[in-house]
């Protein structure tokens, strides 16, 4: 999460998603969120199906 687009937090990251649905809880404010994927779910790609910030 950033304040300004170029100072980053990491607010969250895990390796033991299991292709389900996952909600994750934080307390946290930020104008701006990054998703950083860096291992891929399948032989084709990255699968990421829907990503959500809700306020």
């Amino acid at each position: 999460m950033s304040a300004n687009g170029t100072d980053w937090t990491t607010v969250h990251e895990t390796t033991a998603g299991d292709g389900g649905f996952d909600g994750i809880d934080l307390n946290a404010s930020a104008r701006y969120v990054r998703l950083d994927l860096t291992q891929r779910g399948t032989a084709y790609g990255y699968s990421l199906w829907e990503f959500g910030v809700y306020r």
